[in-house]
């Protein structure tokens, strides 16, 4: 055998084990559905992302040093909302609202984000179930961006829950003239 003999067939077969790689990966270790994830794995799943936000909240200096600058506090704040939803322990989610309201509290009235600040202040409160606290901040995010379909869906969201219903047909029209563009 030659030498370019040699070479084709040691090229071929590193190809073939190169598909064969590929093919298995993507059966084995394809993203799975959370839903489709046994229990175990999910405990897994919410422990590696509990750890993965933690690393990223760590990574600020001090929280109250990254939280003085408006745009990591809207980051540190959608963390923390994340972090709530994962975390089983009360104590690690107040922790979490916390951070969260800190951050929210840190952008200012005039700041570009806002509304965004005042419209994830509504989320810390429906998260908390304090659904009467949270219609203010959504009304001043709906007020500051008044074009952002996402506030007006929050705001009628939560007069509903709170059983205002005219409140939520005002809120629910302005938010189906977005439907149209």
């Amino acid at each position: 055998m030659t030498w370019r003999n040699k070479l084709i067939n040691t090229t071929g077969i590193a190809l073939i084990v190169g598909m064969l790689s590929i093919i298995v990966y993507s059966k084995f270790f394809r993203e799975i559905p959370y839903t489709e994830l046994t229990p175990q794995q999910k405990i897994t799943y919410r422990i590696d992302k509990i750890e993965q936000m933690e690393k990223s909240l760590k990574s600020a200096k001090r929280l109250e040093a990254a939280t003085a600058h408006p745009d990591e506090a809207m980051n540190i704040v959608y963390k923390s909302l994340e972090l709530v939803d994962i975390v089983e322990n009360e104590e690690e989610k107040a922790r979490y609202f916390n951070n969260a309201l800190r951050g929210v509290r840190n952008v200012r009235e005039g700041h570009l984000r806002y509304g965004e600040a005042q419209n994830a202040l509504g989320l810390i409160y429906t998260k908390q179930g304090k659904w009467r606290e949270a219609v203010s901040p959504f009304k001043r995010a709906t007020e500051k961006n008044p074009n952002e379909p996402e506030y007006w869906d929050n705001l009628a969201k939560t007069y509903l829950k709170l059983d205002q219903r005219e409140k939520f047909v005002e809120a629910s029209k302005v938010l189906f003239q977005f439907q149209g563009n």
